[in-house]
């Protein structure tokens, strides 16, 4: 039977079966929200603060989403912003239901993939996902070694050097085709072709940001901003 007919056949079902995957995460997340325990949550906090939680947290979101399309536009000049925002919104509310937050990452990076350049967004995935944990790092550095030196336990102490460290490799690394040849060499060896090229296509693609250290250096400062916005939130809630 040819696909065409297949399609024809499978056309009426998928509608329903679209909105059914659709209906089914927003049911699965309102399912395990206890409002009792929201409701009683709400009750102890000063009424001030909750918008200013929620304007917070909204901000914070906003800002991840920039940042990935301030990272995707400069190897995609012509990438709609609304587009990209709105995909970045879709893939936060979807990742509550799906089991790790990278999911968020990966969901995003298909969406938007489809209406630009794929390889573009695997990388742009890269590094923001770097650039986030380095300014999580780095603020927590500087948060022990400024307020709370005194109060960590030495071993622990020096894990936070030790991951800015690694994190910076992995960063200046991800440029470097010596570095990842004999990975990419080793993948070719047990993965098919059909897996493969996305990834030489997004290895590729983050080489290109070797030519930006504007857009690198500005993705850092908005990271640091992210990071600020959700811990002030998280300190005002703490307080309230």
């Amino acid at each position: 039977m040819s696909k065409t007919l297949w399609h024809k056949r499978l056309k009426p079902f998928i509608k329903p079966i679209q909105y059914l995957l659709a209906i089914i995460p927003i049911a699965y997340i309102l399912g395990r929200m206890d409002f009792g325990d929201i409701s009683n949550a709400i009750d102890q906090i000063a009424p001030w603060a909750i918008p200013f939680i929620i304007v917070s947290s909204a901000f914070a979101l906003f800002l991840q989403g920039f940042k990935w399309w301030y990272l995707m536009r400069s190897l995609v000049p012509n990438l709609k912003f609304s587009s990209t925002i709105r995909y970045h919104f879709i893939g936060c509310f979807y990742s509550v239901a799906l089991p790790t937050s990278a999911a968020q990452d990966v969901l995003r990076a298909i969406m938007v993939g489809r209406i630009s350049d794929n390889s573009s967004a695997w990388a742009a995935t890269w590094i923001h996902k770097i650039g986030g944990l380095l300014a999580v790092v780095g603020i927590s550095f500087a948060t022990f070694t400024f307020f709370l030196r005194s109060a960590i336990p030495i071993e622990f102490s020096r894990i936070i050097p030790v991951s800015v460290v690694v994190l910076i490799m992995l960063l200046v690394l991800s440029f470097s085709k010596r570095v990842t040849k004999p990975v990419r060499m080793g993948l070719e060896k047990v993965l098919p072709s059909r897996v493969l090229e996305p990834l030489k296509n997004g290895r590729q693609a983050i080489y290109l940001f070797r030519n930006k250290p504007l857009t690198l250096l500005g993705s850092l400062l908005l990271s640091f901003c992210i990071q600020f916005t959700l811990i002030l939130g998280s300190a005002v809630s703490a307080y309230a």
